[in-house]
């Protein structure tokens, strides 16, 4: 009897099971989806009151809510009841409330996220239909680049419009014209009627700086190309950054909208994405924007310069290239002249860059002042620089190790080695790269005051020119470093690091080339290996006034160390090389070597002739060796 009993119970509960309607659930970015797994009944409907929602589904057998939150947290909604042919939803915030037939197969209930866009054309239970229809068409429009983006209602702008351009053309500024305005132009207006004001910019403080004071500006049309035109206004209009409030809300909202990136069916929603880039942007996350770029970049039209604008913010302004608007007016200028290398379009511009800085709001002004001041003292501008460290810190917020290093440099840069040499040593203790240029910043001092250099700071160079070969820093190094072993005495040491640096990157070859002939000049003679030196990296010395200045000088030590043969056969300028200059001609300094001729008769081939020079070039290599190992004790 058990087993019959057992056995018709085992068989009634697939049966039940099958006269329970599905519910599914799924959890998305910015909305929590319920879908009934049957054909809605006739005369469902659906009403929600603060935080509960009813569903009335007339004939509706049991609903199998039991799986619901087994994929979805408790977060939008809490729980569900089921009650005869009520289902109700109890749900963990304000959240609107979308119920709507799907193809009459399904019934479906979005539950959004307060302030999120809907994901579908359906109402919310929450507002009447009219509302909810202005509601979707004044909530966040579509940018311009969007394909057909709903029209915003301008009637009030529209308004004052009008009543501005009467007032002008009464008062003879414009003539009116019958013609309608085009959407672009209209749409241009928008920014500068939708204007909200703001704080008064922060005053800058006036002095006398020299790179800001007027001046004539002298360029002439070979400085352009002859297709030049300036840039449209349209051109001169960056998107601008998403800076308003604090650091933590703008995090928080941005990691909020890049969970909303994605709708349904994975597609990308070009609005949180190009708000997902102009708040990683505000918030100097470079890398992040430019990532997000890349994989969708192409559904925005001004990708290109969104990208320049993450780099910038990044510090990368290498990178960057926006030096066709660098004649716009305002932030658009500001930006673009911080890519533009050219110190005269610096200086011109540097005033209002200054005025445009200081009303960026303080957060992202202490990031944008640290990238301005270091563009600008690149450029040695440093009293524009320092305008730029004085608005940064004026902000009340800690400045970086960077912003720190920045006023270092300045200090140096203006000759205030003692405060500089503080500086740089507050800061040398910092496992970062600003400890690296503050260990280096050291080390120039300490060179300009020809003052010894410690071996534990040269062996710290030597270190950096390892680890960051291949860098501005690496090579900034490497000249210090060949610097210190030319002071030491060991100029053989410091021409062949040059000349292995040079070898390791072929493209920097020529600079070092320069550099070791700056090395030469500036050694003394009274260098224990002077003539080993100079002769051996001889075929080192680049082309050109440099390298001949070079060998002038080396010739002029030569011949005080009693090797006037020497002295003749580097002072020569070599084949395809320009003559050197009359004023700087051996002639008055040094001794004319005697014409060697076999006879007077007989011409020397041009093949013995190198035969012999290399002969005796070898020889007077053997004779300086031989001296310089009798000298040594």
């Amino acid at each position: 009897m058990r087993f019959v009993i057992a056995l018709l119970a085992i068989i009634a509960s697939p049966a039940m099971a099958q006269n329970k309607i599905a519910v599914r659930s799924g959890e998305h970015g910015t909305f929590t989806r319920l879908v009934i797994d049957a054909i809605p009944p006739e005369g469902w409907s659906a009403a929600q009151n603060e935080r509960t929602v009813t569903l009335n589904l007339p004939n509706f057998n049991t609903l199998a809510t039991s799986g619901i939150f087994a994929r979805i947290p408790r977060t939008r909604l809490l729980s569900t009841q089921t009650s005869g042919s009520q289902f109700t939803l109890r749900l963990g915030c304000d959240c609107p409330v979308q119920v709507f037939s799907l193809e009459n197969r399904v019934l479906v209930i979005d539950i959004r996220d307060p302030n999120s866009a809907p994901v579908t054309q359906a109402i919310d239970l929450a507002a009447p239909p009219a509302e909810q229809v202005a509601q979707d068409e004044s909530t966040e429009p579509a940018p311009t680049e969007m394909a057909a983006p709903p029209v915003p209602n301008l009637d009030t702008i529209r308004d004052r419009l009008v009543e501005q351009l009467t007032r002008a053309a009464d008062q003879g500024l414009l003539s009116l014209s019958d013609t309608p305005p085009e959407p672009e132009d209209i749409e241009s207006m928008l920014p500068e009627a939708l204007e909200i004001s703001e704080p008064a910019p922060e005053i800058i403080p006036t002095g006398d700086t020299p790179e800001v004071e007027p001046r004539i500006d002298i360029r002439t049309a070979f400085e352009r190309p002859q297709n030049y035109t300036p840039p449209s206004r349209s051109e001169c209009t960056l998107p601008t950054p998403i800076t308003e409030g604090t650091a933590v809300d703008r995090y928080n909202e941005y990691i909020k909208v890049r969970g909303g990136l994605y709708r349904e069916f994975d597609t990308i929603d070009r609005v949180q994405l190009r708000r997902t880039v102009l708040l990683a942007i505000g918030l100097g996350l470079g890398t992040e924007a430019q990532l997000h770029l890349e994989m969708h970049g192409e559904l925005l039209p001004n990708r290109d310069v969104l990208w320049y604008m993450a780099g910038i913010v990044d510090g990368r302004r290498s990178g960057a290239s926006l030096p066709r608007l660098s004649s716009c007016d305002g932030a658009s200028g500001f930006w673009s002249r911080l890519t533009d290398d050219r110190a005269h379009i610096a200086a011109l511009y540097a005033a209002e860059d200054l005025e445009t800085l200081a009303e960026i709001p303080p957060e992202f002004r202490v990031l944008m002042a640290e990238h301005a001041a270091e563009h600008w003292l690149e450029l040695s501008m440093p009293a524009t620089a320092q305008r730029a460290f004085e608005l940064a810190q004026r902000t009340g917020i800690p400045l970086s190790a960077q912003m720190q290093l920045i006023s270092a440099k300045i200090s140096q840069m203006d000759g205030n080695y003692d405060r500089a040499e503080r500086q740089f040593n507050h800061l040398a203790g910092n496992s970062g790269i600003a400890g690296l240029q503050a260990r280096i910043g050291l080390v120039e001092i300490g060179l300009t005051k020809n003052e010894p250099i410690a071996r534990a700071a040269e062996l710290d160079l030597a270190a950096t020119a390892f680890q960051m070969r291949g860098t501005e820093l690496g090579r900034t190094a490497i000249r210090l470093l060949a610097s210190i072993r030319a002071r030491s005495g060991n100029l053989s040491s410091s021409l062949h690091l040059l000349t292995t640096s040079a070898q390791r990157e072929p493209e920097m070859a020529e600079i070092w080339q320069h550099v070791a002939a700056e090395l030469i000049i500036e050694t003394t003679v009274d260098s224990p290996d002077y003539a080993r030196a100079v002769l051996n990296y001889a075929d080192f010395l680049p082309a050109g006034s440099a390298g001949d200045s070079a060998r002038i000088a080396a010739a002029q030590g030569l011949d005080q160390l009693g090797l006037p043969t020497d002295a003749d056969w580097i002072a020569p300028p070599t084949a395809n090389r320009a003559p050197v200059p009359a004023e700087e001609s051996l002639e008055t300094t040094l001794p004319q070597a005697p014409a060697a001729t076999d006879s007077a008769d007989t011409p020397t081939s041009l093949a013995s002739a190198q035969q012999l020079i290399e002969a005796g070039r070898a020889l007077r290599l053997s004779t300086v060796e031989l001296i310089s190992a009798v000298g040594e004790p």
